[in-house]
């Protein structure tokens, strides 16, 4: 069974505190591969080169909200 800290996560948050407490949230408990993106645009595009085992993605993006980030 994958050890489950060894996953690669995307945080998609345009708030930055937001994203900078999750992040760190995730490091204390263990996890250390962590991207972190600030909209849908980054967002799609990581997509695109990575594949990622959790992405905590919020909804209220400026441009494309997440559910469209979520949908592509």
């Amino acid at each position: 069974m994958r050890n489950l800290y060894t996953a690669k996560i995307l945080i998609v948050e345009d708030e930055i505190a937001i994203s900078t407490m999750l992040k760190t949230i995730l490091t204390k408990e263990g996890f250390s591969n962590i991207d972190t993106v600030f909209n849908s645009k980054d967002a799609l595009a990581n997509c695109e080169r990575n594949v990622y085992n959790l992405i905590l993605l919020d909804v209220m993006l400026p441009k494309m909200d997440g559910i469209s980030v979520c949908k592509r």
